[in-house]
């Protein structure tokens, strides 16, 4: 919690922005209210004043050691003991064209309608693609990227926020442009598949799911947790059986390149299935069992429109994990 400077004693709400800004330090409107100013705002007013004043009486030296020194802003302002902002001041109000402020100005934020050329972006491309070459930048601004501060709306500003764009759709212009964003698009995209092109696709993903390395990975990029039906099913099985079932549907088990939902660990090779109302529409159960029974495993496929009557799933349930195997 940060209160405000000015003496109100009031709280500075968190808002989205102070995420990239910091949190200031006055609440907006009351560093003018006319209160008592601590001593280190006064001599910041006139260390401002001095730096003003000093860079008024070097206009000339300032332009010269830019345009002529090729010094940057910042090389400039470093030498004379001010801020880069006073000495880009300057120079504008001089009439001296800043280097670099044709697609990205340095001092100003990125102006809407500017384009910037092809070659600038391939350079900055370039520049990007060297940087994170180096497994010391790289580890360094993924450390920062996870300690970064998480800012959360106030409930007052998301009711806000969802009441100001209640209703919004956005114009064929601006689809036309996030369209556009990715780059153009791939030459087949929209062109119905032949068989062949699928069967290829398929043998291809198949391999790639036997691969352990390849599915903890998937899992992990996928950050699965149980839904609501599964949630649902694991509190009945935990209740029927404790410690006998186990949720693998996180791609922890994999048999013959697919993933099961649930899996007995307590030396039955039995497996069950949840299937989605939605999702596993119209497919027949048989085709899944034949996927895991090569490896000897017996499958029960529930699905979710069951759970609607807990018992009968109970029932379905005992019959099946009771069931002797062969």
């Amino acid at each position: 919690m940060k209160l405000c400077k000015c003496g109100c004693g009031s709280e500075i709400i968190s808002k989205p922005d102070h995420r990239w800004r910091g949190i200031p330090d006055f609440i907006h409107g009351h560093n003018r209210l006319g209160t008592v100013r601590p001593p280190e705002f006064g001599e910041l007013l006139k260390k401002k004043a001095i730096e003003r004043h000093f860079t008024n009486n070097m206009r000339q030296e300032i332009c010269q050691m830019y345009v002529e020194g090729k010094m940057s802003a910042k090389a400039i302002a470093r030498q004379l003991g001010t801020g880069r902002d006073v000495i880009v001041k300057r120079l504008k109000e001089e009439g001296v064209e800043i280097r670099g402020s044709g697609g990205f100005n340095g001092t100003e934020k990125y102006r809407k309608g500017v384009v910037v050329l092809d070659e600038t972006r391939e350079k900055l491309r370039e520049i990007t693609n060297k940087r994170y070459q180096d497994p010391a930048y790289a580890a360094r601004h993924a450390e920062i990227m996870r300690n970064r501060p998480k800012c959360e709306w106030p409930p007052e500003s998301k009711a806000s926020f969802t009441r100001l764009m209640k209703g919004r759709k956005h114009t064929e212009e601006a689809r036309a442009n996030m369209s556009g964003r990715c780059g153009a698009l791939n030459p087949s995209f929209g062109i119905p598949k032949t068989s062949v092109c699928k069967e290829k696709i398929s043998t291809s993903l198949k391999k790639k799911w036997l691969d352990r390395e390849y599915v903890l990975m998937m899992g992990a990029a996928r950050s699965l947790k149980p839904n609501k039906p599964e949630s649902s099913l694991i509190k009945v099985l935990d209740e029927m059986y404790p410690g006998e079932w186990k949720y693998t549907g996180d791609f922890s088990f994999v048999v013959n390149g697919k993933n099961p939902d649930f899996v007995n660990c307590n030396g039955q090779k039995k497996i069950i299935e949840l299937f989605g109302d939605y999702w596993h529409k119209g497919q027949n159960p048989q085709d899944r069992a034949d996927i895991f029974s090569p490896f000897g495993y017996e499958t029960l496929v529930i699905w979710e429109c069951e759970l609607k009557n807990m018992g009968n799933v109970k029932d379905k349930i005992r019959n099946f994990h009771e069931l002797k195997t062969n």
